[in-house]
């Protein structure tokens, strides 16, 4: 079988592994705040909108420091289900490429959330605290190069685009952008630990200007 046929199919076995593991390692605090889990919905829900074409067809979208958000106060199995939803509800031009996104998604969301968990528990340090923000700029940029190669990976078995060509496509330009978005994220958190959930709202600004800076360097 071609590996542009098998590429659905063994994405939607990881799409079932990753939700399997995500449901494993859920917990009933993961779902204690429904504000920042509406909040953090309808922001990845806006941003996914604003979308930029790579060369290779593909989409880049601004999504990313919701998700970083979602994965510091949420859990895997919320973080799962919102990038269902996003997938979902903005679907891709093919059933094959909707099926990669939504395994690339639950993969990298439930990782992240998996990552954020002892960082959050175990660093020693609050979430209000200014010294945890170094770790959720290493958390963001983590998952979007996580998110960047897998996607690449998916694209390689799916049409044949070189994996290098992929990765300079996105990395070179965006790299310096996504490190001052990490920042930009790790102040939202600091905001929303110590001000509140209503800081959320305010991100959607940063999150149009990025897309729009996105678009212009690539």
């Amino acid at each position: 079988m071609r590996a542009s046929r098998l590429a659905p199919w063994c994405a939607l076995v990881v799409l079932a592994v990753t939700a399997a593991v995500a449901l494993a390692t859920s917990r009933a605090e993961d779902w204690d705040k429904p504000l920042i889990l509406v909040l953090v919905a309808s922001l990845a829900l806006i941003a996914d909108r604003y979308e930029v074409k790579m060369p290779d067809g593909s989409e880049i979208v601004a999504t990313h420091p919701a998700f970083v958000l979602g994965m510091v106060f949420l859990g895997p199995a919320p973080m799962l289900a919102i990038g269902q939803l996003v997938i979902f509800s903005n679907r891709a031009p093919t059933q094959a490429r909707t099926i990669g996104n939504a395994a690339v998604y639950a993969v990298f969301l439930v990782a992240g959330s998996l990552l954020a968990r002892p960082a959050r528990e175990h660093l020693g340090i609050a979430t209000s605290s200014a010294w945890f923000s170094l770790a959720v700029v290493v958390l963001f940029v983590a998952t979007w190069g996580l998110n960047l190669i897998l996607h690449a990976a998916y694209v390689r078995a799916l049409a044949g685009v070189r994996i290098e060509r992929q990765i300079a496509d996105a990395w070179r330009p965006l790299l310096s952008a996504n490190l001052a978005l990490a920042c930009a994220t790790a102040v939202l958190v600091y905001l929303v630990a110590t001000v509140g959930a209503a800081v959320i709202v305010f991100s959607g600004v940063i999150l149009i200007a990025y897309s729009r800076l996105q678009r212009d360097l690539l």
